[in-house]
């Protein structure tokens, strides 16, 4: 059986592979979607479940560079294990140096800024 390192409570699965993919699976007891099945589910659809995890897929807002709008899909899988998301394109809000902001660019007064 397929266990999660000892810590994990959050993956974020951006274009995951096969491999992945069954990882993911074994792991979380989760059927992981692909980028036709997030794209094709109707608004009435977005809420679900797999196996043992409580599901939902979003449409996120996005713009390319050329200024042109539109939306990509999310999926958000809280398993009993960790939260997983799940993502075929790499969105600005969940890139690393957009996640974290060292304590004196917060401004905040506290141990989480000044």
């Amino acid at each position: 059986m397929t266990k999660l390192p000892e810590g994990i409570t959050w993956i974020d699965a951006h274009s995951p592979d096969a491999a992945e993919v069954e990882y993911l699976r074994n792991a979380l007891h989760v059927d992981v979607p692909t980028l036709e099945k997030m794209s094709e589910i109707e608004s009435s659809s977005r809420f679900y479940r797999s196996r043992d995890a409580l599901c939902v897929t979003i449409p996120l807002p996005k713009r390319t560079e050329a200024g042109v709008s539109g939306t990509y899909p999310i999926a958000l899988m809280v398993t009993p294990g960790a939260l997983l998301t799940v993502r075929y394109e790499a969105l600005r809000p969940c890139e690393p140096e957009h996640l974290a902001a060292v304590a004196a660019e917060r401004n905040l007064p506290g141990p989480y800024g000044r």
